[in-house]
């Protein structure tokens, strides 16, 4: 589920998620990103090997591109930014922001 071994360690621990959740609402308001509730969102990846779905909060997205040290490398044909977990339609929200996001 989580790309790298720093947030699957702490990916339990309420602490991390919640300032990677602070950092988020910090940045999504200084960017302007869109009305939407950051931490209400998802992004759900769709596998380039198969059919398959990966859904996580956008949260969790940011921890895995500070995991990386790069952006990550959204893109519009294989990812979504969703509000609902079980949606399938996606947002109109800019990728490439998202990807950008406290750099």
């Amino acid at each position: 589920m989580f790309a790298c071994q720093l947030t699957r360690t702490f990916s339990e621990r309420p602490a991390l998620l919640d300032v990677a959740g602070q950092i988020l609402v910090e940045q999504w308001q200084c960017r302007n990103i869109s009305h939407h509730d950051p931490l209400k969102l998802y992004v759900s990846s769709k596998a380039s090997f198969s059919r398959k779905q990966f859904v996580r909060p956008l949260r969790a997205v940011l921890l895995e591109r500070y995991c990386k040290r790069t952006t990550l490398n959204l893109d519009d044909k294989q990812d979504l930014v969703i509000e609902d977990p079980q949606n399938e339609w996606g947002l109109e929200i800019d990728l490439h922001r998202l990807e950008l996001l406290d750099q």
